[in-house]
């Protein structure tokens, strides 16, 4: 099973400097969930959806141009698998550059 997301992303800084600090925010976009199934009863599919959800984080400006972070997201995705929604949580840790 693999997972793909599109999404664009606003947030609110906590912080008065600028990508310095803590932000919160949320996810709109597409997701694409695909199921690869080797047993006979389980097909394989893919399902796209609707993606959305709140995200958390925080960024640390070491120069004028990068700053190093992580970011947490509980993403929810409209589907025809599971019922109608797929759940993610995700944890990502990254470094930005600012031009």
């Amino acid at each position: 099973s693999s997972f793909f997301a599109v999404a664009a992303q606003a947030n609110y800084s906590f912080s008065s400097v600028g990508a310095n600090g803590l932000y919160a925010g949320v996810k709109l976009g597409l997701g694409i969930n695909s199921l690869n199934s080797s047993v006979a009863l389980i097909p394989s599919t893919t399902s796209t959806g609707f993606l959305f959800g709140p995200a958390i984080g925080y960024d640390y400006r070491f120069s004028s141009g990068f700053s190093i972070g992580g970011e947490l997201n509980d993403l929810a995705v409209t589907t025809s698998l599971n019922g109608g929604f797929l759940n993610t949580i995700n944890l990502f840790v990254a470094g930005k550059f600012f031009f």
